[in-house]
C-alpha cells in the first residue's frame, strides 16, 4: 500500500521523506531535552532511562518483525519502511520520556 503511494507521484515521495525527517528530529530533540530535565545520573534517572531505552528496543522489534514477515522482498520502497520504523521507534521513546518525566519527576 505505501509502495504504491509512494510510487504514485514524486512529491509523496518526499513529503513522506520529509515528515518522518521531520518527526524523526522533532523526536530526537525532545529526547535529549526530556534527558536533561530528568537530571544527573542516578539510581532514579538510571532506571527511567531504561524504561526509556526498554520501550524503544521493543517497539524496534516489533516492528522489524512485522516487517520482515509482512513486506515482500520485491518491494522498491523498503527503505521507506525502515526509515518509518525507525521515526516509530523514536517516537515512542519520546513520548514515553515525556510520560515519565511529568508522572516521576513532578
Amino acid at each position: 500500500m505505501l509502495d504504491r503511494f509512494l510510487d504514485s507521484n514524486i512529491y509523496y515521495f518526499n513529503a513522506f521523506v520529509g515528515l518522518m525527517l521531520l518527526i524523526g528530529f522533532g523526536s530526537l530533540i525532545v529526547l535529549l531535552i526530556y534527558n536533561r530535565k530528568i537530571g544527573e545520573p542516578d539510581e532514579r534517572t538510571t532506571l527511567i532511562n531504561l524504561k526509556i531505552t526498554r520501550a524503544m528496543f521493543i517497539s524496534l522489534l516489533m516492528l522489524l518483525t512485522f516487517y520482515t514477515a509482512l513486506v515482500p522482498s520485491g518491494m522498491r520502497y523498503a527503505n521507506q519502511y525502515l526509515i518509518f520504523i525507525v521515526t516509530l521507534s523514536l517516537l515512542i521513546g519520546a513520548v514515553k520520556s515525556v510520560r515519565l518525566y511529568l508522572k516521576d519527576i513532578r
